[in-house]
């Protein structure tokens, strides 16, 4: 530590003080000198002057707008000592003005409850134009108005006539009727069903291509049970009924997706299988191996032999069994 010197000699120490105290004087003469010049220039004083007499001009504008009609004295809307209690919302014109109202302070209150509302209470009358709160209070005793107005609470309806009120009922169909054939007017007329239900019910219908079984009305998204009972009680499925059925070999990846039972991934295992085995010919080979394949499909495939055997490792061009 010893070894360690000042790099700096006692003038050069001195010349860096006189340096900062020179350019500390330099920056207080920038500082103080503009001001002091704009206060002295002629041209700048002239410019204070003319925005100094702008803003009273414009003070004495706002003063004088404030002593307009609309926000005139109490004395100079009604005459204190002729002053009588009137009915703003009965009163007429020559009435308020000999009760001592001013002659267009009495025209702006009949304006006021002619076209726009009546006056409902003390508060209301605050609202007329040109009314400043201080001539609202003076004025305010001579009102023949309630303090508040009173509230119009609506009649509530009686229970009791809610509760017996009878609503149409729909009507009872006593035979039963295929539910591939019905359409929406006869589904409604099933309690439980409504509009929504039997548009489901359609919708689902035309999905699956038509109904094989009757337990297939669990299956529908969002019926009620109530709706799944009158189902089953007042319908039923044809014996000969052969629904929609899909092309196998010639359906596409989209027609395949329609259906209710076959999802995105069993289609594309539908699709290898097909690549592999060129044809199918069987739900009984598409069920090994696929075995996630809804059982109910066999209804939906076009003709498909229970009874054959075909391997997917047969080739493309292997005769048809």
């Amino acid at each position: 530590m010893s070894d360690l010197r000042n790099p700096f000699n006692t003038k050069q120490i001195r010349g860096m003080l006189v340096f900062g105290l020179l350019m500390l004087a330099y920056a207080c003469l920038l500082y103080w000198r503009p001001i002091h010049l704009l206060k002295k220039d002629p041209v700048i004083a002239e410019t204070d002057r003319k925005l100094d007499s702008l803003v009273a001009v414009l003070k004495t504008r706002k003063e004088n707008r404030k002593k307009s009609w609309a926000k005139k004295a109490p004395a100079e809307l009604w005459t204190a000592d002729a002053l009588k209690a009137f009915d703003p919302n009965k009163d007429e014109l020559e009435t308020l003005i000999a009760k001592g109202l001013n002659k267009k302070f009495a025209q702006r209150i009949i304006n006021f409850r002619e076209k726009a509302r009546p006056f409902r209470e003390k508060k209301d009358f605050r609202k007329l134009y040109g009314l400043t709160d201080s001539s609202f209070l003076l004025i305010a005793p001579y009102l023949l108005l309630p303090e508040k107005a009173a509230k119009n609470i609506p009649k509530k309806r009686s229970r009791s006539i809610a509760r017996h009120k009878t609503f149409p009922k729909k009507p009872v169909f006593k035979e039963a009727f295929a539910i591939n054939k019905a359409d929406s007017l006869l589904l409604v007329s099933l309690k439980g069903i409504g509009g929504y239900s039997a548009l489901r019910i359609l919708r689902y219908r035309k999905q699956l291509g038509g109904f094989v079984d009757t337990a297939q009305y669990n299956e529908i998204p969002k019926l009620a049970k109530e709706a799944v009972q009158s189902l089953k009680k007042h319908t039923f499925v044809t014996q000969n009924f052969i629904p929609r059925k899909i092309l196998v070999n010639q359906a596409t990846f989209k027609e395949f997706l329609r259906h209710p039972y076959i999802d995105y991934t069993t289609t594309r295992k539908i699709f290898k299988l097909k690549k592999r085995a060129g044809r199918l010919d069987s739900y009984r080979m598409m069920k090994k191996y696929i075995p996630s394949l809804n059982p109910r499909l066999k209804q939906y495939f076009d003709t498909l032999q229970a009874d054959s055997h075909f391997s997917p490792s047969k080739r493309k061009n292997a005769p048809e069994q």
